[in-house]
């Protein structure tokens, strides 16, 4: 894989971003986190929905990145947790961009569930750089 020709733009702000990744694919953590790091993102990965609850409730984040299918919990019992205020109120606005390998006209679907957007794997690394800058200035206007 060839990673030389992936920009990811910092949005303006006064430091990096702080993602949380939630996948149990560890190839996937990976190339995330090396990918998103190599831009000066601080980055924290966990393997389920429920590891990804209990991070929430220690630790802030500016974004998550969540896979559709984990096992234990998957993404869309965790978004509903969330978005319910079950990873503490601060949390319940975040923008959780969902990762899934099904087709991009189930969109709405996902964003019913309460998703702020979605990447289709294999992810295309200019539209989440572009996804997660729109995402992230929504957030901050709303704040």
């Amino acid at each position: 894989m060839i990673m030389s020709n992936i920009y990811i733009t910092i949005p303006e702000r006064g430091s990096t971003l702080k993602i949380i990744i939630a996948d149990d694919n560890k190839d996937n953590l990976y190339v995330l986190s090396l990918i998103l790091r190599d831009y000066n993102h601080e980055i924290q990965t966990v393997k389920n929905g429920l590891e990804l609850i209990e991070n929430l409730k220690k630790d802030k984040y500016d974004i998550i990145l969540l896979d559709i299918e984990m096992p234990l919990m998957n993404g869309i019992q965790a978004v509903t947790l969330i978005r319910n205020n079950e990873a503490g109120p601060e949390n319940s606005g975040i923008p959780i961009l969902a990762m899934t390998a099904h087709s991009i006209r189930e969109r709405n679907k996902y964003l019913k569930y309460g998703f702020s957007d979605i990447l289709i794997k294999p992810i295309n690394y200019e539209k989440l750089n572009e996804i997660i800058q729109k995402q992230f200035d929504l957030w901050n206007r709303q704040q």
